[in-house]
């Protein structure tokens, strides 16, 4: 693998090392040579959007229909088959009224 440019070494499915997550990544090329990305969970496939690999970076946002939770992740390949993966996500919440 280490012959390969670093982005190619981002191809795979990837998974949290410290199984924290459930979310596993697979990175692909289509016929095309465009990139593709696909993210899921043991239960919901996410909706794969504004995919851009720029640089050393491949970076996407996901929908996840069931909570609405949007998360953007930036890619970066590291060698030795790792990759850090840096994400944001925006969150809900219900709130109440404090009484004081």
């Amino acid at each position: 693998m280490a012959d390969l440019p670093m982005m190619d070494a981002l191809l795979g499915t990837w998974r949290c090392a410290d199984s924290f997550s459930d979310v596993t990544i697979s990175i692909s090329r289509d016929a095309t040579g465009q990139w593709v990305a696909d993210v899921s969970d043991d239960e919901e496939q996410a909706e794969v959007m504004e995919l851009d690999a720029t640089g050393d970076r491949l970076r996407f946002s996901v929908h996840w229909p069931s909570n609405g939770r949007l998360v953007k992740y930036a890619l970066l390949a590291l060698g030795d088959g790792r990759i850090d993966v840096r994400f944001n996500y925006s969150a809900q919440e219900t709130w109440l009224r404090h009484k004081a």
